[in-house]
């Protein structure tokens, strides 16, 4: 994806603990004279008392698209330092698809596979870049898409295709529009009989970062984006009963923070 800046508003990074990424809103000198000024939508502060977790953008009257959605939402993929394909000297990972003709690494793809409507209206096509989005949807999902040209391990196999999906809020409140994510979840070789789910909470760290599984490449999401597994913080288990982060080719155990 070529990142794109974001619409009128502000994006919330928590990276930088007091401030929120201001895009330039020019405007008319017709609706400066002729309007009400638009309400101040401040992004909540991390650690914010009674704040409102998982917002990644807020911003009044415009809006984005989903496509502007998924350039600041898309996360942060933590390798093991011992990852197969990173020893062989075949990164950056992951890679781009064989289908596809512009032959690059560290390529990421995402597809919006649900969106929930408001009511009648709806979004017209292509999806990505209706800018309307707000006034016809409440709610979305979006999957990102990770190639590996391997997977190596236990049942080994090449062309290893891995999924991991944001379910996203579309807020329309008080003259302020916000993007929240509610939950992430990863799945084990891009299917959801395994998958590790994690719901946002006010301790979830923004940008949501995902661990790697070790030469499987099944994506865990991490709470805390500390690169640790804690036993105590296992997502939520699948119908399969299985946490797909858990299992690492050599033994060492990287898995997820999160629940």
């Amino acid at each position: 994806m070529t990142p794109k800046p974001p619409r009128a508003g502000r994006h919330c990074d928590p990276r930088r603990p007091l401030t929120c990424i201001v895009a330039v809103l020019l405007i008319s000198a017709h609706s400066v004279c002729g309007a009400q000024p638009p309400p101040v939508c401040e992004c909540p502060r991390p650690g914010q008392q009674g704040a409102t977790p998982g917002v990644v953008w807020r911003g009044a009257p415009a809006t984005l698209t989903l496509g502007e959605i998924a350039d600041l939402i898309a996360p942060i993929l933590w390798f093991s330092p011992d990852e197969p394909l990173l020893a062989r000297g075949l990164g950056p990972l992951p890679y781009s698809h064989p289908c596809d003709s512009d032959r690059r690494r560290g390529v990421v793809y995402y597809q919006v596979t649900r969106i929930q409507l408001r009511g009648e209206a709806a979004v017209r096509e292509p999806v990505d870049d209706d800018p309307e989005l707000f006034a016809k949807a409440r709610a979305a999902i979006i999957r990102f898409y990770f190639y590996y040209p391997e997977d190596i391990g236990v049942a080994g196999h090449v062309n290893d295709l891995e999924v991991v999906e944001f379910q996203l809020q579309l807020d329309d409140e008080g003259g302020c529009r916000q993007v929240r994510i509610e939950r992430v979840i990863g799945f084990a070789h891009g299917v959801d009989w395994y998958y590790n789910r994690l719901v946002v909470t006010p301790d979830t760290k923004l940008p949501i970062a995902i661990l790697v599984e070790e030469g499987k490449h099944a994506s865990c999401p991490d709470r805390n984006a500390d690169g640790f597994y804690l036993r105590f913080g296992v997502p939520e288990r699948s119908a399969s009963g299985a946490a797909g982060g858990e299992a690492v080719a050599g033994g060492r155990a990287v898995v997820c923070g999160g629940r």
